[in-house]
């Protein structure tokens, strides 16, 4: 089964599904009850419910996919997104691969290239001009060990993870962008004798917390002043999921929105913050927090993603 659905003057301006929806198909590669034959508990690649959100004629399907494009309305490049279903759903060798080449494709993903050049992506192994300005995201199913229900934000949170990786090394304006979230989060709370330990580290060298008592309280900082439901939860895993909501919450609504708490810990002193030692903050504490997560807001708006956005324009992702 396969259907073309063209949006004008969208983001996603195209939706491509690729492969079998057949449960059979499906199940057979990822498990029949939502875990893999094994013993490892590989997630199913698409619930029956997702597979008809995203393939069926019927009128709920159809507005579920019109939510989606509503939800990338604000992103800066014009994607072609396509699903993928059957034996190719959740390759777990390629799977958030990032950016990568057609020559790739075609070793590690012949299906995948085989699909590009059906669609006239690419012709002879080389983008079309058809689509050559095209950002290609091939969604590779939405298992997880913690399942978040297919929906527009949650495939811009997963373009995030995606867009850390530039043709199979650390994505420079990845690294930018999560410098700057912790290099920010750091002045925020410096005046109030906060300190996340940060360190350049790893491939990309980012700056990031590495002492273990800096992870937990960057952990806990961080979700106190985001905006999006997630952190007013206090749901968001780790700081590096921080990043990709928030990276969701600028291409959903055009901007970062930060917010001073209304109750903190500040006994940094502790291994790991606790909500019953959260005190009210002061109008003075609160005025001069406002001003560095001012501060904050801008760099992530106008230094942090549109360098990231930028970077994945024109590109073939594996999310």
């Amino acid at each position: 089964m396969r259907f073309k659905e063209l949006i004008k003057e969208a983001p996603i301006s195209d939706i491509q599904p690729m492969g079998d929806p057949d449960p059979e198909i499906d199940y057979d590669h990822t498990g029949t009850d939502g875990f893999g034959p094994s013993d490892e508990g590989i997630p199913t690649a698409w619930t029956e419910p997702e597979k008809r959100n995203w393939l069926s004629d019927e009128p709920k399907a159809k507005d579920w996919r019109d939510r989606v494009v509503k939800s990338w309305s604000k992103t800066k490049n014009n994607y072609l997104i396509i699903p993928v279903f059957g034996e190719d759903a959740y390759n777990y060798e390629i799977i958030e691969r990032g950016a990568t080449t057609a020559l790739e494709i075609k070793t590690e993903f012949p299906n995948g290239y085989k699909f590009l050049h059906e669609i006239e992506v690419l012709k002879n192994g080389r983008r079309t001009a058809k689509h050559k300005d095209k950002t290609v995201v091939f969604f590779l199913g939405n298992g997880a060990s913690e399942w978040v229900r297919a929906s527009g934000w949650m495939l811009l949170h997963r373009l995030g993870h995606a867009a850390r990786t530039d043709h199979n090394d650390v994505n420079p304006a990845y690294s930018h962008a999560l410098t700057l979230m912790f290099e920010q989060l750091q002045d925020t709370f410096a005046n109030f004798g906060i300190d996340f330990y940060l360190k350049k580290y790893g491939p990309g060298e980012a700056k990031v917390p590495l002492h273990e008592r800096g992870k937990v309280w960057a952990d806990y900082a961080l979700q106190k002043v985001m905006t999006m439901r997630s952190a007013r939860k206090m749901q968001i895993r780790d700081r590096y999921e921080a990043l990709y909501e928030m990276w969701a919450q600028y291409l959903n609504t055009g901007k970062v929105t930060l917010k001073v708490p209304d109750s903190f810990d500040f006994n940094s002193s502790n291994p790991a913050p606790k909500v019953e030692y959260e005190n009210e903050l002061y109008p003075g504490d609160k005025q001069m927090l406002a001003n560095d997560i001012q501060q904050f807001e801008d760099i992530m708006n106008e230094e942090a993603f549109p360098p990231l956005e930028e970077s994945i324009a024109g590109e073939i992702l594996l999310m």
